[in-house]
């Protein structure tokens, strides 16, 4: 299932001008391609990110493909656990769904639900059908992001 109806494609970038909103840093794309990584450092579908320990001395980037992000989001919890800090971006339209509740919820530092529907790279301009949230693992924001939504701080 794709972000959009009937779409094969689970390839969907973050919009670079929402990266500079929330991050001023370079971080770590565990789940980029060659042709939609934002930052320098990155792993691609190849790299296999589930398979291995993520960086501890960077922070983590996660746009997961959504079709698969319970697992996705599994592994950055597990990482979490380790000390991997990790930021992520998700749908936030599905509150009532295991992803959020036994995953995210629990694991999660904060959350951004950003206030404005996000317009994935790859979409043709057009925006999803659903709002989305910026999720913190082991961070907090350091920049100023009370104009990009609402932010939620659990624990660290």
């Amino acid at each position: 299932m794709h972000i959009y109806k009937g779409s094969r494609s689970d390839e969907w970038g973050t919009p670079p001008e929402l990266l500079k909103e929330i991050t001023k840093r370079d971080l770590f794309d565990v789940c980029a391609s060659g042709e939609n990584h934002k930052f320098p450092n990155y792993w691609t579908k190849e790299d296999d990110c589930l398979s291995r320990d993520w960086p501890l001395d960077q922070w983590c980037w996660m746009n997961p493909p959504f079709s698969q992000a319970h697992i996705f989001f599994k592994k950055a919890a597990k990482e979490a656990e380790r000390g991997v800090r990790i930021m992520a971006i998700y749908k936030a339209s599905n509150l009532e769904t295991k992803t959020w509740q036994e995953v995210i919820f629990p694991h999660a530092s904060a959350i951004l639900v950003l206030n404005k529907r996000t317009q994935y790279v790859g979409g043709g301009g057009r925006g999803v059908p659903f709002g989305s949230a910026i999720i913190y693992f082991n961070l907090v924001p350091i920049t100023d992001v009370k104009h990009l939504g609402k932010l939620f701080l659990f624990r660290m």
